[in-house]
């Protein structure tokens, strides 16, 4: 079973902290785990974790894969490049911290109906 954590960017911020806290430690129990920021990775490492944690994050940077582009674009490349080229795995544990990631990872589970459960957390209620 392949676990797929889920966030929108890795700038500084408490669910960022939450989703990188998953993450390390999944992978450091030996858990198959990768996590999927939905964003390009940020040029200028200023204001995100990817300056504070660069030798955890290089670490496990096999493992973190970042999704640019429109919902559709990170539906296709996600689909394309994450599940049939790189996992092989049936079953897919999605822990997202992302609304957005959220529907993205419905509509794959729909569309190509693959063998997804998706867990959302939502961190804060829209005002």
């Amino acid at each position: 079973m392949k676990y797929l954590i889920i966030v929108e960017s890795l700038r500084i911020g408490g669910i960022e902290r939450l989703a990188l806290d998953e993450f390390y430690f999944l992978k450091k129990n030996n858990y198959n785990v990768s996590l999927i920021v939905l964003s390009a990775k940020p040029t200028n490492e200023n204001g995100t974790f990817l300056e504070g944690e660069k030798d955890l994050i290089s670490e496990f940077s096999s493992s973190i894969f970042y999704v640019p582009g429109s919902r559709i674009e990170k539906l296709k490349y996600i689909e394309r490049v994450i599940f049939q080229d790189i996992f092989k795995e049936t079953k897919f544990v999605a822990l997202s911290h992302s609304l957005k990631g959220s529907v993205i990872f419905f509509g794959i589970k729909l569309i190509f109906r693959r063998n997804i459960f998706i867990s959302t957390t939502i961190h804060q209620l829209p005002s």
